[in-house]
């Protein structure tokens, strides 16, 4: 069975080479998108022996009004961009959607080879389990190896798309991250195995840098993605759970999974991917000339100069008071 990964990047030098030999002990070959990286990452793609595609934007990122497309930056066209060139080129039987921060779990490690040969089942979920940084690692630098020196994990987990077979069909909807739709629902296999994601656990400046990110470039997301977050440097606590080590969470089923965050399934009425386009490019237009009648709505403000400039707010008491402020009802 050949497995091909898919990933795609942007400005990931730091940890670009963990990054692709974690994918190469268990990936036949690699495609990676980047986009358009301003550092040393594409060199560190293009030199890697198990790198056999790649694919990079011509285009700048610009920051885009709210009200004119769910996703800004377009991420689930890039990615369906990226699954046709790998299965052109590349050929392959599976496919693993990994980020940068997203690195397989031993027993996921050690049993993947038995999962590729399942003939009863199109797409495989995983639990991914976000790990932070805590006053006893704080200080701990990177050598490579993000693994060795973050260890304490939230109890929460999603329910993710990672593995999927190469079926036809497949595609990404509008503001989707990285699961394509396109299954049998009785072709989706729930398991146990466990992803660690390390997006909040890199470093303080990267988590700061990552919020401003969000802020300037994905505001519709900042929202949902930053609700529950606190300060980059955790004591106890996670985003919405309790804060243990990784072999905590292994071992004591007690500890495992104390919050459902979410969990992938596919929309009721699913419709062809040649459908969905067509609808998709009805409902641009319709936008189009809504906007053109009526102009922007207002959640375009969001990317106004002020909002882009001034300071987060990433204490999560205060977030939960600004938005219960929010929710309160005017007066008659």
């Amino acid at each position: 069975m050949k497995l091909v990964g898919l990933t795609r990047v942007k400005n990931e030098e730091m940890m670009m080479q963990e990054h692709l030999d974690h994918m190469a002990k268990f990936c036949d070959s690699i495609c990676v998108y980047d986009d358009r990286s301003t550092n040393g990452t594409l060199e560190i793609i293009k030199n890697h022996p198990k790198v056999k595609k790649i694919l990079r934007t011509s285009k700048r990122w610009k920051p885009k009004p709210v009200g004119t497309v769910k996703d800004p930056l377009e991420l689930w066209k890039k990615n369906q961009k990226m699954l046709n060139a790998a299965r052109r080129s590349l050929k392959p039987d599976w496919f693993i959607f990994l980020d940068i921060d997203e690195f397989f779990d031993e027993d996921l490690l050690r049993d993947l080879p038995k999962l590729l040969k399942t003939k009863d089942y199109d797409a495989i979920c995983f639990q991914m389990y976000d790990f932070f940084i805590t006053e006893k690692d704080k200080d701990k630098p990177y050598k490579g190896d993000i693994q060795s020196i973050r260890s304490y994990a939230g109890t929460e987990y999603r329910d993710q798309l990672f593995l999927f077979r190469n079926i036809s069909g497949l595609y990404f909807k509008e503001a989707a991250h990285k699961e394509p739709i396109g299954f049998k629902n009785d072709r989706i296999l729930y398991t146990k195995y466990k992803i660690k994601h390390y997006g909040k656990a890199k470093s303080v400046e990267d988590y700061y840098q990552k919020s401003k990110h969000y802020l300037k470039y994905r505001p519709h997301l900042r929202k949902s993605k930053f609700k529950f977050t606190q300060p980059p440097v955790r004591k106890d606590k996670s985003d919405l759970g309790k804060l243990v080590k990784w072999e905590e969470i292994k071992k004591n089923l007690q500890a495992r999974g104390s919050v459902f965050c979410y969990r992938y399934k596919q929309p009721k009425n699913m419709k062809s991917h040649f459908k969905y386009q067509l609808d998709y490019k009805i409902d641009q237009l319709r936008k189009w000339i809504k906007r053109a009648i009526f102009g922007i709505d207002d959640s375009s403000k969001l990317l106004s100069p002020a909002n882009l400039n001034k300071e987060l707010t990433l204490d999560a008491k205060e977030t939960h008071i600004l938005e219960k402020k929010e929710r309160k009802k005017p007066k008659k």
